[in-house]
């Protein structure tokens, strides 16, 4: 599962979401939960969803959103910024997210993902996404701290960054 398949996988859920009209239900997250798994499904296998995964030094497990199986297995975690949306994209957003991706191994994740749905007419600038996650820092502790891929989608524009594994 390579950075352009996920892309390219991502565009093709975000096509049919947009068949349900903006307004719709279908855009809001949990229902793309669903359409993302089934899609991913049908095209990668080994698909599981809400996994749970332990992490050293935690008193219980972490969930994550989609776990993709197999020799390289690849985390993902999603967001969605829906027709009506403002800042749901935005670095400090998904801080909980990026900082839970950056602390599995590669022995549970060859690679770890944030998806980032955008719904919005007008799409988000590289430059003007990229600044807002480089400001945010990973949580405190003695801890390994592994890159995360940032992708994002937009029906005009698709685009992808490493977020870093600096120590705070």
């Amino acid at each position: 599962m390579t950075t352009k398949q996920i892309k390219k996988a991502a565009k093709a859920v975000l096509g049919l979401a947009e068949l349900y009209g903006h307004d719709s239900a279908m855009q809001r997250e949990m229902r793309l939960d669903l359409l993302l798994l089934g899609f991913f499904e049908a095209r990668f296998g080994r698909m599981s969803r809400q996994t749970k995964i332990w992490i050293s030094g935690t008193s219980h497990p972490k969930r994550v959103d989609f776990r993709h199986g197999g020799t390289n297995p690849v985390l993902m975690e999603f967001a969605v910024r829906p027709p009506s949306g403002a800042s749901e994209l935005y670095g400090p957003s998904n801080r909980s997210e990026l900082n839970k991706l950056t602390r599995f191994p590669p022995s549970k994740a060859k690679k770890r993902v944030l998806l980032l749905f955008d719904l919005k007419r007008k799409p988000i600038p590289k430059k003007n996404l990229t600044a807002t996650y480089a400001r945010v820092r990973s949580s405190r502790g003695r801890f390994n701290r592994y890159h995360v891929r940032v992708i994002y989608v937009h029906r005009a524009s698709d685009y992808d960054f490493s977020w870093g594994s600096r120590r705070t």
